[in-house]
């Protein structure tokens, strides 16, 4: 997945890239997913790398919003990692679908 920031005055600042690697168990249900953070590109035009011109940006995920309501749970956010132009991409980092999805049918197998 690619990341575009665009901030005041839609001035763009380059992509963060970054994977997300899934996993589930035997009856369909998202269990975790591995999170990588890709480092700076080596040259300009190059894909599969981030070229951001900030100084660092954080990825997440949320919880899915329930109809009729404004707000998440806060608690169940799950960190993707961040890029910063100093120290480069973070570790790769596990998320918790179980936790992420609790309480909702995001995580039922339709088949």
């Amino acid at each position: 997945m690619n990341y575009y920031p665009i901030y005041q005055l839609l001035e763009e600042r380059g992509r963060m890239a970054v994977e997300l690697n899934v996993a589930w168990d035997e009856t369909g249900r998202l269990t975790t997913a591995m999170t990588r953070t890709y480092g700076r590109c080596p040259t300009e035009g190059q894909a599969g790398c981030t070229n951001l011109n900030q100084r660092e940006l954080h990825w997440f995920l949320i919880p899915p919003v329930h109809g009729g309501h404004e707000y998440y749970d806060i608690g169940k956010i799950q960190s993707g990692g961040a890029y910063r132009i100093l120290e480069g991409p973070d570790a790769p980092l596990t998320v918790d679908f179980t936790t992420l999805l609790a309480g909702t049918t995001w995580n039922e197998p339709v088949w």
